[in-house]
C-alpha cells in the first residue's frame, strides 16, 4: 500500500483513484481489526503537510473517520467478552495518532482531550488486572501525558504509580536458589592471586573478579534462543516501591539485558570474593596503609581526600561496612573524574540555568571517550554496571539519593566497592599519558 501511494505520486492522474482505495480499505475494515484501517489513515495523515495532494475538508473527513472509530473503541464494556471487550491498547494506538495531529496543528484542547480518553480507557479495566499488570497500565498513562506535553497531569500521577509499586513488592514472593562451586577451583583462583609481592596481588586481584563483557553478551545471544525468556520483561522497583527501569526481553533489549545479567554475575562471585580477601587479610596483604598507598599511587586520588580514604579502609576492615561504603563510592567517583581531565577531557556540563557549570555525573563519565578507552570495555562495563547502571546494581545512586535502606550495603556490597578502588589503582596514569 506504501508503494501504490508512492508511485500515485509520481502519476497524479492515478492520485484519487489511491487516496479512494486505501478509504474504502479503512471503512471496510472492522474495528478489532486495527491494523488495517489505523495503518490506512495513518499513511494518508503523513501527507497531510502537502497542500497538493488534500484539500482542508479531505483532511477534516479523515480525521472525523479516526475520531468515529475512536469514539466507538471507547464505548465497548471492560466487561465485554471478545471482540466487543473495551480495549484500552487499541484505544491508546488510535489515540496517539489523533493526538499527534492535533499536536502538529497547535490544537492543544483536542490533543488533550484524546489523551485524557486513553487515561480513562485503562482506568476501565484496571481493576481487572493483577498488581504488576495495574503498575504498568499506569506507566502507560503516564508515558502518554510526557510524550505530549501534560507535565501537571504527568506528575500527579507518581504518587498512584510508587502507591502501586508498593502493592507489588508486598505481593511478590522471595526467591532463592543455591549454587555450589568444586573448592579445589576456588582454592586453584585463590593461590593464582595471593603468590607474589603486594605489587603483582593487587593487579591480579583486580583483573581476576573483574567480569568480562563477553560473558554477558553470549548469555544474552543463548537467552534469545529460549522461548521462556521472550515471554516478559522485568520491572526494577525501588525500595518504596517506585519504578526504576524496565528490561524488556532479550530480542529487543540487549543492552539492558546485558546490564541484568552483570548484576547476577557481580553477586553469584561474592562468596568467592569474600573467601579469597579473607586470606588476604589473613596473610597481612590486605591493610589500611598498603591498600591506600596503591589506590593513592595512581595519583587519581587528590592528597586532600587520603584522610577520607584511609578511615573508610579503616571501617571497612572493622566490619563497619555502612560508614565505609558513604566514604569509599565517592572516591571512586573522584578518580574516574580526575581521570577525565587529566586526559584532557572535560568532565564539566552547563547548569540547567545557564549561569554556570556542574561535574558530570558519574555515569556520564564513562561515556567520555578518553575515560572509556583507559579503561576497557570489560572495566567501563564493570564499573557501570556495579555503580551506576539502573539495570544492574546501581550502588552509587541507590546510596547517593537514598533509594534504599542504609543496611542494604553488607559486607558483600563493601567487598566489591574496595575491589573498584583497587581497580582504580591499578590506573597509573601518568604511565598511561606518557
Amino acid at each position: 500500500m506504501p508503494i501504490a501511494f508512492e508511485i500515485a505520486l509520481k502519476l497524479p492522474h492515478l492520485l484519487q483513484d489511491v487516496k479512494a482505495e486505501i478509504l474504502r480499505l479503512a471503512q471496510s475494515a472492522k474495528d478489532n481489526h486495527l491494523g488495517v484501517w489505523l495503518a490506512c489513515y495513518n499513511l494518508l495523515i503523513r501527507y497531510f503537510k502537502d497542500k497538493n495532494l488534500f484539500n482542508k475538508q479531505e483532511k477534516t473527513d479523515i480525521i472525523n473517520y479516526i475520531e468515529t472509530r475512536f469514539s466507538s473503541l471507547n464505548c465497548k464494556s471492560p466487561n465485554a467478552k471478545g471482540n466487543e471487550k473495551l480495549n484500552p491498547f487499541a484505544i491508546r494506538d488510535v489515540g496517539i495518532v489523533l493526538a499527534q495531529h492535533y499536536k502538529q496543528n497547535n490544537n492543544t484542547v483536542e490533543k488533550e482531550r484524546v489523551i485524557h480518553d486513553i487515561d480513562n480507557a485503562f482506568r476501565k479495566v484496571l481493576n481487572q488486572g493483577v498488581v504488576m499488570q495495574q503498575l504498568l497500565w499506569l506507566e502507560e498513562i503516564q508515558k502518554c501525558y510526557s510524550i505530549f506535553g501534560m507535565t501537571k497531569d504527568a506528575q500527579s500521577m507518581y504518587p498512584e504509580i510508587q502507591a502501586k509499586g508498593i502493592e507489588v513488592k508486598d505481593s511478590l514472593k522471595q526467591q532463592s536458589y543455591e549454587y555450589s562451586r568444586p573448592m579445589e577451583l576456588i582454592d586453584r583462583l585463590k593461590n593464582e592471586i595471593i603468590n607474589g609481592s603486594v605489587d603483582e596481588i593487587y593487579p591480579h586481584f583486580v583483573e581476576k573478579f573483574t567480569m568480562k563483557k563477553k560473558d554477558a553478551e553470549e548469555f544474552v545471544e543463548k537467552q534469545k534462543i529460549n522461548p521462556l525468556s521472550g515471554l516478559m520483561g522485568i520491572q526494577i522497583l525501588s525500595e518504596s516501591g517506585m519504578p526504576l527501569s524496565q528490561i524488556g526481553t532479550p530480542e529487543f533489549d540487549k543492552e539492558g539485558n546485558e546490564y541484568s545479567f552483570g548484576a547476577k554475575l557481580i553477586d553469584s562471585y561474592s562468596p568467592v570474593l569474600r573467601y579469597v580477601i579473607s586470606e588476604l587479610v589473613n596473610n597481612g596483604v590486605f591493610t589500611e596503609e598498603l591498600i591506600v598507598k596503591h589506590i593513592m599511587a595512581s595519583d587519581l586520588i587528590n592528597y586532600d581526600r587520603q584522610d577520607s580514604l584511609a578511615k573508610g579502609i579503616k571501617f571497612y576492615l572493622s566490619g563497619e561496612y555502612v560508614t565505609a561504603c558513604h566514604l569509599l563510592i565517592p572516591q571512586i567517583e573522584h578518580g574516574i573524574c580526575n581521570l577525565a581531565l587529566k586526559l584532557g577531557a572535560s568532565a564539566l556540563r552547563m547548569q540547567p540555568s545557564g549561569k554556570g557549570y556542574m561535574v558530570q555525573l558519574m555515569d556520564k563519565l564513562f561515556d567520555i571517550p578518553e575515560v572509556h578507552d583507559v579503561l576497557g570495555e570489560d572495566q567501563s562495563f564493570y564499573l557501570r554496571t556495579l555503580l551506576t547502571e539502573q539495570r544492574g546494581l546501581n550502588l552509587r545512586n541507590l546510596l547517593c539519593h537514598g533509594l534504599i535502606n542504609p543496611n542494604f550495603f553488607d559486607i558483600t556490597k563493601a567487598d566489591r566497592i574496595i575491589h573498584a578502588l583497587l581497580l582504580i589503582g591499578n590506573l597509573k596514569v601518568n604511565e598511561v599519558i606518557q
